[in-house]
C-alpha cells in the first residue's frame, strides 16, 4: 500500500522515462509522507521482500507490501517471494488480506487475469471452503479505473459483472462480493462509488483477523509449474551438496548449504516435503553413520587418535544441521572409545604383568641354575 498517508498526483508516463499515454499515479513531491513502498507502473512487481510498514493510528497493526503472485520476473524471485512470505505470516498474530488488481485485467486477453486470479485464491487459501470461511477478512481493490465508461459512471456493481462474465465459478462469486473501487487521487467526489484513502483504511482496520495460528496452516504456498521444477532442482542440488560436504568434512559449505535448505523448507510445499523427508534427510543420517562407523573403526584397530579427530569433526558436521532427527548416537560413539580405550589399558596392563612374571621367574630359573650349579660342584668334592 505505497500511498497510504501520502499526496498522490497523476502524471504522464514519459516524465518517469516510461512508454505509453495514460497517465500514471506517483506521490506528490510534496507530499507530508514519503514513498513507502515503490509504485510499479509497469507488469513487472517492484516488490522483492515483503515490506512492513507500522501505522501510526493502530500501533499493534502494519501494512504489508507483499510481491505479486506468478512474478514474471524468474523461478528464483518466486520462490524468494514464497521464503518471504511465509516468513511474514509466522511473525504476524493475524492477517487480513487485501489484493489489488487493475481494470484493466477484467477484461484483458478474455478475463485471462481473473482466471489466475481465481486459480491463486484457490490454491491460497487451500480451496473454496476455506475462502468462503474467510472471506470477511479479504478484500479486493480495483485499481486504474474510469470515473466513467461511456459517459456514465463507473459502478461497482458492473465491475462485479465484468469480473463474473470473465469467470463464473463459486471462488469468482466470492471475489466479487470482497470488490472495491479505489482511487488514490480520491476523486470519490465525482464517482462515490469510488472509496477514497480514508474509507480504504477504515475498511482494512474493520476486516476480521485471520488468527496466526490458522493462517500459518491456511495460506498455501503458489508455484507455478515451472516454479516447483526449479525449486525441486535446486533441493537436488543441495541434497548431493550437503552429502558431499558431509563425506569430506567441510562444515562451512555444509552449514551453508543446509541453512539455504531449511529456507527453502519453509515454503511447506509438498513435494518439497516430500523430496527432504524421503530422500534429503535419510540420505544425511546415511552419510553421518558412515562418519560414525568410521570413527568406531579407527577405535577398533586402537588408532585413538584418529578416531578422537573423526569424533570432533563428526560433532562439528552434527552442530551444523540443527533439527534433524539423527540416527547417530554420539554418547554410544563416545562410550565405544571409551570402551576400546579402556580393554587396550587393560590388555596393556596385562602385558606388562605378564611381562614382569616373566622377568621374575626368569630371575627365579637363572637362580635355580646357579644353585645347581654349586651343588654339582659340591657333590664332585
Amino acid at each position: 500500500m505505497p500511498y497510504l498517508g501520502c499526496q498522490m498526483r497523476a502524471v504522464r508516463p514519459r516524465e518517469l522515462g516510461l512508454p505509453g499515454m495514460k497517465r500514471v499515479v506517483v506521490v506528490a513531491p510534496k507530499s507530508p509522507r514519503e514513498e513507502v513502498m515503490p509504485i510499479g507502473h509497469s507488469g513487472q512487481s517492484q516488490t522483492f521482500l515483503p515490506q512492513v510498514v507500522q501505522t501510526t493510528d493502530e500501533p499493534n497493526s502494519a501494512y504489508c507490501d507483499c510481491p505479486g503472485f506468478y512474478d514474471t520476473r524468474g523461478a528464483e524471485i518466486n520462490i524468494a517471494n514464497a521464503i518471504n512470505i511465509r516468513k511474514i505470516l509466522q511473525q504476524a498474530t493475524g492477517v487480513k488480506a487485501v489484493f489489488l488488481a487493475e481494470y484493466d485485467e477484467l477484461t484483458a486477453d478474455r478475463g485471462r487475469y481473473i482466471q489466475d486470479l481465481e486459480t491463486m485464491c484457490r490454491a491460497m487459501f487451500g480451496g473454496v471452503d476455506n475462502l468462503r470461511n474467510y472471506q470477511n477478512s479479504v478484500l479486493i481493490g480495483i485499481t486504474k479505473a474510469p470515473l466513467y465508461e461511456e459517459d456514465e459512471l463507473l459502478t461497482t456493481n458492473a465491475v462485479r459483472g465484468q469480473l463474473l462474465m470473465g469467470v463464473n465459478s463459486d471462488v469468482a462469486t466470492i471475489l466479487a462480493d470482497r470488490i472495491f473501487l479505489f482511487d488514490p487521487l480520491d476523486r470519490a467526489i465525482d464517482n462515490p462509488d469510488f472509496w477514497p484513502i480514508e474509507r480504504f483504511r477504515t475498511e482494512i482496520a474493520q476486516l476480521e483477523y485471520i488468527p496466526q495460528q490458522q493462517a500459518v496452516h491456511l495460506f498455501q504456498t503458489t508455484l507455478t509449474d515451472s516454479d516447483k521444477v526449479h525449486l525441486l532442482t535446486t533441493i537436488r542440488q543441495l541434497h548431493a551438496q550437503i552429502a558431499s560436504a558431509i563425506t569430506q568434512g567441510d562444515v562451512t559449505a555444509l552449514g551453508q548449504h543446509w541453512q539455504l535448505l531449511q529456507r527453502l523448507r519453509i515454503i511447506e510445499h509438498p513435494e518439497v516435503h516430500e523430496l527432504i523427508e524421503g530422500q534429503v534427510l535419510p540420505d544425511i543420517n546415511i552419510a553421518i553413520l558412515q562418519k560414525a562407523n568410521a570413527v568406531r573403526s579407527s577405535a577398533n584397530v586402537l588408532d585413538f587418535e584418529d578416531a578422537r579427530r573423526q569424533l570432533s569433526e563428526l560433532i562439528s558436521i552434527i552442530g551444523h544441521l540443527p533439527g534433524v532427527p539423527l540416527a547417530c548416537d554420539i554418547n554410544a560413539i563416545q562410550k565405544h572409545i571409551h570402551d576400546c580405550k579402556a580393554n587396550k589399558d587393560n590388555e596393556d596392563a596385562r602385558q606388562e604383568n605378564l611381562a614382569t612374571l616373566r622377568a621374575e621367574l626368569a630371575e627365579v630359573h637363572k637362580r635355580l641354575a646357579l644353585v645347581r650349579e654349586q651343588l654339582d660342584r659340591t657333590s664332585k668334592k
